[in-house]
């Protein structure tokens, strides 16, 4: 994976992290952490934040003006197209 990312011009960075291990709470976190997963899931919704409202109500009136402004250049032509269709000469 790393020959495959410097391949494609990327530099790629290693940095050693030390364990957790020696570290007080360590090892009662991971078996509290290590229960927790084993049990039920819960399934919960979360509602969107604000920047994800916005973001949607920002893209919904952009696909709104869009689709208005082609309904729009539709009737243009039929108009054009009746006006010319329909002149005496």
């Amino acid at each position: 994976m790393l020959q495959s990312i410097a391949a494609q011009g990327r530099q790629v960075k290693l940095n050693w992290i030390l364990s957790h291990v020696g570290v007080r709470g360590n090892e009662t976190a991971d078996a509290a952490a290590k229960r927790a997963a084993g049990g039920p899931q819960v399934t919960r919704h979360v509602s969107p934040s604000l920047r994800q409202v916005k973001a949607h109500a920002k893209r919904a009136a952009a696909q709104h003006a869009h689709h208005t402004h082609q309904q729009l250049e539709a009737r243009k032509r039929q108009a054009a197209w009746y006006a010319a269709a329909t002149t005496d000469y």
